[in-house]
């Protein structure tokens, strides 16, 4: 039934990751669950990977790859990768297709005017975004912490907004795994930099540890993807570290109730560790990613650096490793700071919004 269908226009690729992939289809399996029909609407982009949504039997329908725009790809408001008017356009000639009267949008390419053209359309749209940007929906979803329902008093195109903590847009599954005492003597250390790890970042950590005196740990744990393996699989073999390498591994429950720290890339991941109670170092690679880091810094949930020329990341490890009363005081922050409930109060504000 078209008033039970919801589409939701998302992109992953080597430059925008795959966390927001990731999060929309966390919200997608709640949706369903509350007899929603989800599709999705993605670009064919560069390194894209769809199969991590299409495996779990949700639909995608691909835009065309064809004259993509040639782009900065550190801008994030230009991975849309085609003008704004095109892909709108596009994206509702498939609703149209389909009857499907609503959309969830999570995308840091699309912006006020792209929804304003949709909503001229009668089309329904929600949308997931934590940056300060004027939008022109139905529902904006912010799951930043930090900030207060005055601080968007300043747009004047949002009919409704949900915000904070309540809505990080989590993986339910984490509640099926145990959250570990942590051991910061001798810790199992998580390497996990994101689905793409375009800068090399897994290796140049790697190198790092192997050069840091009498570290402290039980084992490493590497998570990477496919075209990473082979080259970080021929480092380890000329290191001592004792490593266990998972690749592209669907959902990180299971790993993250065996780790005691870890060092890696801000955004959704860093709140799945944030719920297991996990002392980050999060490198914090593009300008995007900075509000959160930061935020989860000052707010002694996590420890974040940003990736520069200068920066001396053995020295870093070090000191983040061997700091094991700051670690002891993030953990105990850390604990039931958030829910793995995001997803499912999502859905159900999304169901509102339909008046269902």
């Amino acid at each position: 039934m078209p008033d039970r269908l919801i589409a939701i226009r998302v992109d992953n690729s080597s430059f925008i990751g795959l966390g927001h992939s990731q999060r929309c289809l966390y919200i997608a399996l709640e949706l369903r669950k509350i007899n929603f029909e989800v599709i999705f609407i993605s670009r064919q982009l560069k390194s894209s990977n769809y199969s991590i949504i299409t495996n779990y039997g949700f639909k995608v329908y691909e835009l065309s790859s064809n004259n993509l725009n040639k782009i900065d790809e550190k801008d994030h408001s230009k991975w849309l990768c085609v003008d704004s008017d095109s892909d709108s356009q596009q994206t509702y000639e498939i609703l149209s297709s389909l009857g499907c009267k609503t959309i969830l949008v999570d995308h840091y390419g699309i912006g006020s005017n792209w929804e304003e053209k949709l909503k001229e359309k009668n089309i329904n749209i929600a949308v997931i975004d934590d940056l300060d940007r004027e939008h022109y929906c139905n529902l904006l979803i912010d799951y930043s912490f930090w900030k207060k329902e005055s601080d968007f008093n300043k747009f004047q195109n949002i009919d409704n907004f949900i915000i904070g903590k309540g809505f990080f847009p989590l993986d339910e599954r984490l509640r099926d795994h145990k959250i570990k005492e942590k051991n910061f003597l001798s810790p199992n250390i998580l390497i996990s930099v994101g689905g793409h790890d375009r800068e090399g970042l897994t290796e140049e950590i790697l190198l790092g540890l192997n050069k840091i005196k009498d570290l402290p740990y039980n084992k490493i744990y590497i998570v990477v993807n496919e075209q990473s393996s082979i080259s970080i699989s021929s480092l380890l073999l000329e290191t001592d570290l004792d490593y266990e390498m998972h690749i592209s591994p669907d959902g990180l429950g299971e790993i993250y109730s065996k780790i005691d720290l870890c060092i890696g890339s801000s955004g959704i991941s860093a709140l799945e560790r944030c719920y297991f109670g996990i002392p980050s170092l999060l490198i914090i690679k593009a300008k995007n990613q900075e509000d959160l880091g930061k935020n989860l810094h000052d707010h002694k949930l996590a420890t974040s650096i940003k990736l520069k020329t200068d920066l001396d990341l053995v020295k870093e490890l070090e000191v983040f490793l061997k700091n094991y009363e700051t670690n002891k005081q993030i953990s105990n922050n850390c604990h039931n700071f958030i829910s793995s409930n995001g997803s499912r109060e999502i859905a159900a504000e999304i169901k509102k919004l339909l008046l269902i």
